[in-house]
């Protein structure tokens, strides 16, 4: 089937200096010839990029081309000229493009979950395209985006190709795109930014009732519940007024008004919860954890394996007794009694000493029966450092007891270091013991040692602060990152940080490098582009099986 009628075309575009229009003869198969009829570019430039133009598109057979460096409006126009040609000489029917300039908000389905995007527009030009959340899978659909949007922003159009081995991402922000485009030009309602409402948190002082359209904060109203903030009063009318005036949730913390300020971030916090689109199963997936069972809870949801390590790492030494008074857990870290899985399911008066059982026996009926919440006190162990040691009485969600929990925490490490100077925010030597937690030599020569090839969550981690810092170089900031380790200087006991990744790079290159390392990915995979294809086709595989 012919892919062309045979004939001469013109079509038109703006130039950077005027209007631009070209004839372009085509046999069935190729362009055969390209004649600028009318152009007004600047001579030096334009001028000159326009025969490169030229011979380019001959020689692919296509407007899907590299511009001339230098001559970024030219080469747009060309394109959007020469493809209008190519169009009528396919027969297809070139519709009216007419948007209402400014920025729009678009979304649409991906791989992993929705991808977001602000779409800039000028009155018949796609002028610039952002994502503004994507979670797909870094390697593949993360890499194919930059290449998406830069033949879109060529093309001034989302009928362009995708990428191949990630067809879901490539449609995805092409329909993101769609998206904004359609509310740009009159034909959509503009996507949603909250779910419009009033929603209201509370905290311990602080009730907040924030009122929202789709697209903004209305307004935001506070009560004090108590008289501890009310001399901090006007520190959260500034912050409400910031809020308002901003339209952003984050807002400059004031100095004398900490109580106030964290109050008001946690009832905004919540609000936004509430009033958001975005899901916490769409925050969470691309992570690794995405298809691993986990145990939700009110505020959040954990995997069994970080729900152990949680216990294991928090520096107690926890028991739990059920209400059998059966000895029923023990945490790792339950070092300053003998425990072992061979007392599990004793009496737990019978873990205790025979002097010390009658006391238990007291204690457990005060806690099972509410005529106790808790019982704490300071012990002297062998090694002569002190423990602080506390039961606790724990009841369910409908005030049923369920047992008691016991915790003994060695406060000696605390003791030792309480006349030290706050260090918030100043890192100390990782090679020294954390006496908080009552680290030892020994432990930390264990931790350094062990090595673990395959981590997918490692890796995952590394990736993303790698990202975030290239996020933080475009917005300007001073980058002092977590991506960038602490070291100790050699013979000083002072902290330097090492020198910046080779992944921190300049605003100015950020776009390109990314599209270029897009198609190295994309090049270099070429061999498995079917089998990534079928994975992405596949809605029910797991976007961990692509790192």
């Amino acid at each position: 089937m012919a892919k062309y009628k045979a004939g001469v075309y013109s079509g038109d575009a703006q130039g950077f200096a005027g209007p631009l229009k070209v004839n372009v003869t085509v046999n069935e198969e190729a362009i055969e010839k390209i004649d600028v009829i009318i152009q007004k570019e600047t001579p030096n430039v334009g001028g000159k990029a326009l025969p490169i133009l030229i011979e380019r598109a001959l020689e692919n057979n296509s407007v899907d081309i590299d511009g001339v460096s230098g001559a970024s409006g030219t080469t747009k126009a060309f394109k959007k000229a020469v493809g209008k040609a190519l169009n009528r000489a396919q027969g297809i029917e070139e519709k009216e493009i007419s948007y209402t300039p400014g920025t729009y908000a678009g979304e649409a389905k991906g791989f992993s979950a929705h991808i977001q995007v602000n779409v800039t527009v000028s009155k018949d030009t796609i002028e610039n395209i952002e994502v503004t959340q994507q979670y797909d899978t870094a390697e593949i659909g993360g890499r194919a985006m930059p290449i998406v949007i830069k033949r879109i922003l060529e093309a001034n159009s989302t009928e362009v190709d995708g990428v191949s081995g990630a067809s879901l991402s490539s449609n995805g922000i092409k329909n993101a795109v769609n998206f904004a485009l359609e509310v740009a030009s009159g034909q959509r309602e503009p996507l949603a930014k909250y779910k419009a409402g009033k929603y209201t948190s509370e905290s311990d002082d602080m009730r907040v009732t924030m009122t929202f359209s789709k697209n903004a904060i209305e307004d935001l109203q506070y009560d004090l519940t108590s008289d501890k903030l009310v001399d901090q009063k006007p520190a959260i009318d500034k912050m409400r007024q910031q809020i308002l005036d901003l339209q952003e949730f984050e807002f400059d913390s004031i100095s004398g008004a900490s109580q106030s300020s964290q109050q008001m971030r946690q009832n905004t916090m919540h609000i936004l919860t509430d009033a958001s689109d975005i899901t916490y199963e769409d925050r969470l997936s691309e992570s690794p954890i995405k298809d691993e069972m986990r145990v939700n809870f009110k505020n959040g949801s954990l995997t069994l394996e970080q729900i152990n390590a949680i216990l294991n790492a928090i520096g107690e030494e926890l028991i739990f007794v059920g209400p059998d008074l059966r000895f029923q857990y023990f945490n790792e870290d339950a070092k300053t009694y003998t425990y072992s899985t061979s007392h599990l399911g004793e009496l737990y008066t019978d873990c205790h000493p025979p002097q010390a059982r009658g006391v238990s026996r007291k204690l457990a009926y005060e806690l099972a029966t509410r005529q106790r919440k808790s019982y704490s006190f300071w012990y002297v162990d062998g090694n002569g450092d002190k423990l602080f040691i506390t039961y606790q009485a724990l009841f369910d969600s409908q005030g049923k007891y369920i047992g008691l929990l016991g915790w003994t925490y060695n406060g000696q490490g605390i003791l030792d270091t309480i006349d030290e100077p706050v260090r918030r925010g100043s890192f100390g030597d990782p090679n020294i013991p954390n006496k908080l937690l009552n680290e030892t030599e020994e432990e930390l020569e264990e931790y350094y040692a062990t090595k673990v090839e395959n981590d997918p969550g490692r890796d995952y981690t590394v990736r993303e602060l790698k990202r975030l810092d290239r996020v933080a170089a475009m917005d300007g900031e001073n980058l002092d990152s977590m991506s960038s380790p602490t070291v100790k200087k050699s013979g000083k006991d002072e902290e330097a940080k090492a020198s910046p990744n080779e992944d921190t790079i300049s605003s100015a290159s950020l776009k390109e490098d990314e599209v270029q390392a897009g198609k190295a990915e994309i090049e270099e995979n070429q061999s498995n582009d079917k089998e990534n294809d079928d994975k992405q086709t596949d809605t029910n595989s797991s976007p961990s099986t692509l790192y």
